[in-house]
């Protein structure tokens, strides 16, 4: 029988989009050395929530927020980990 290892990140999310992108990639670069399948973020974790890291939602880039979902995703892949992300 396979196992499936999973970990949960949480850490403070900012209205800056390269921020989070970065912390959200080195927890990715972490859990593949302890072999972890499932990461698991908090909500918003990649744009920070509204009205608390970011003044609304029309204040996000949503291109930006897209370009790095889909770099995410390819970290995810690419370290082994299932890869389903919800802006």
């Amino acid at each position: 029988m396979s196992s499936l290892k999973i970990g949960v990140f949480q850490f403070k999310a900012t209205g800056n989009l390269q921020e989070n992108h970065r912390k959200i990639v080195r927890a990715i670069q972490q859990a593949h050395k302890k072999k972890v399948r499932l990461l698991v973020f908090q909500e918003c974790a990649t744009c920070g929530y509204p009205p608390i890291e970011r003044s609304d939602v029309e204040s996000i880039d949503f291109a930006v927020l897209e370009e790095y979902l889909h770099q995410l995703k390819e970290w995810a892949v690419s370290s082994d980990m299932c890869a389903t992300f919800f802006g």
